[in-house]
C-alpha cells in the first residue's frame, strides 16, 4: 500500500501546494500512518496533526486517537481540515463534517474517489476491498458518494464549496479522483 499512498501522495501535494499556506496548522482525519501527511508536511512547511479512529504502530506526524465522533480540539483550532480518501469509510459523515466545521477557522479540503462513471466504481470498490487485507481494522462499509450527492450533505452542514478540483492521474493508477475546497 505504500506504492498507493506515494501515488496519491504527490497528486495531493500537488494540488495542496496550491491550496494550503506555509503557516497553517492542519488536521489531517483519518490520517492513519500518516504517510501522506508527511509528504505534504515537508513539501509545504505546514503543521500537520493527525486524527484517527485507530491506534497505528508507526506515525510520521503527531497522531491523536478519538473515538469517531468528538474531535478532541477547541473551536477553531486549525486553519485547515483535510480528508484525504477516508469519507467513504465513516458511516457518520454528517456528523464527522460538523465536527470539521467546528474545529477549523477556514477550510476543509475533502479529496475522494469520484465514482461518477461505473469503471471509476468499479475501480474504487475493488482496490478498497484489495486494501483491506492490507488494514483489516479500516471500517467498513465503503460510503462513497457521487459529486451531487457530496454537494447535498455540504449543504446540510453549512459548508460552502470553494472549488471542485479533479486532479490528474496517470494510467498507472486507474482511480479518478474529486477534491472538494470548503470553506465556512
Amino acid at each position: 500500500m505504500e506504492f498507493t499512498s506515494r501515488i496519491r501522495g504527490k497528486y495531493l501535494v500537488r494540488e495542496y501546494k496550491k491550496l494550503i499556506n506555509k503557516n497553517d496548522k492542519v488536521l489531517d482525519v483519518g490520517s492513519g500512518d500518516s504517510y501522506i501527511s508527511r509528504m505534504i508536511q515537508e513539501e509545504i512547511g505546514c503543521e500537520i496533526i493527525g486524527l484517527d479512529t485507530l491506534e497505528y504502530p508507526k506515525s510520521y506526524i503527531p497522531l491523536k486517537k478519538y473515538d469517531g465522533n468528538r474531535f478532541p480540539f477547541e473551536d477553531n483550532e486549525f486553519d485547515v481540515v483535510m480528508f484525504n480518501g477516508v469519507i467513504h469509510h465513516i458511516s457518520n459523515q454528517l456528523d464527522v463534517l460538523k465536527e470539521a466545521r467546528r474545529v477549523t477557522k477556514k477550510k476543509v479540503f475533502l479529496f475522494d474517489q469520484d465514482i461518477t462513471k461505473f469503471k471509476d466504481r468499479f475501480f474504487s470498490y475493488t482496490l478498497e476491498f484489495i486494501s483491506l487485507t492490507h488494514n483489516p481494522l479500516m471500517k467498513l462499509p465503503f460510503n462513497f458518494r457521487t459529486k451531487n450527492e457530496f454537494l447535498e450533505l455540504f449543504k446540510l452542514v453549512d459548508l460552502k464549496v470553494n472549488k471542485i478540483i479533479y486532479p490528474k492521474t496517470s494510467f498507472i493508477y486507474p482511480l479518478k479522483h474529486i477534491l472538494f475546497d470548503l470553506k465556512k
